[in-house]
């Protein structure tokens, strides 16, 4: 088991363990070049994650940038806890297919954004 950092409250620390025991936490490798991409599903859509230097596409992490506040959010918790784990969704793909991928990221990014404002 896991110990947690004393910054990590225990709401992240039980969220991120749900979206580690679904099976949301996923590294996308590409080949020849080994390019590793992460991303961790989230509800509301999945998320681009790196642990170093710490960033996460998700509106919380943005947001505790903009205040100021720890550079922390439960997704990149879930990616730690994954990987502690070796609970990694794999899939591998193609370089050629890097661009493909994150263009369809940014895309589903962008239809959940346009839904929330219709709300």
């Amino acid at each position: 088991m896991m110990s947690r950092p004393a910054d990590d409250d225990d709401s992240y620390h039980a969220k991120a363990s749900k979206i580690v025991d679904s099976g949301g936490v996923k590294r996308h490798i590409f080949k020849p070049s080994g390019t590793e991409i992460w991303t961790v599903v989230g509800a509301e859509g999945e998320y681009l994650v790196s642990d170093d230097p710490p960033l996460c596409t998700c509106p919380a992490f943005y947001f505790s940038l903009t205040r100021g506040k720890k550079r922390n959010c439960h997704h990149l918790i879930a990616v730690e806890l994954a990987k502690q784990e070796d609970h990694v969704a794999t899939t591998v793909g193609r370089d050629e297919e890097i661009r493909i991928f994150l263009k369809l990221l940014c895309e589903e990014a962008s239809e959940d954004d346009s839904s929330q404002l219709n709300e």
